[in-house]
């Protein structure tokens, strides 16, 4: 299967197609974690979104405050690009909920 095909501009009034390949890869990291993903090519551009989030407090009634998630990747040009979570439930108490985010992970290559 040929990777797909995007158009842009190589000259005056000439369209040349530039061949790109996508990849797309899932991962769960917790909170505060980078855990590497693993590509079948090499990805010189990656983009991680949020596709869910597990946020719990231990025992009791806590009345949430604030929520935030955030995920994170990095690519170097290899097949490798790091993915980082960063998630908080905060509550007026001060109590820090156990946290770890569902990351998709798209990965453009060269």
């Amino acid at each position: 299967m040929s990777p797909p095909q995007a158009s842009g501009r190589a000259g005056a009034g000439t369209d040349t197609p530039i061949p790109i390949g996508w990849y797309i890869q899932s991962a769960s990291v917790p909170d505060g974690a980078t855990l590497p993903v693993t590509f079948p090519a090499s990805i010189v551009h990656a983009f991680a979104f949020v596709s869910g989030f597990s946020l719990s407090y231990s025992g009791g009634d806590h009345h949430v405050r604030t929520i935030a998630v955030q995920a994170q990747a990095t690519a170097n040009s290899t097949t490798v690009v790091q993915v980082t979570a960063h998630c908080e439930m905060n509550d007026d108490s001060g109590n820090k909920a156990t946290a770890s985010l569902a990351v998709t992970v798209i990965g453009l290559g060269a």
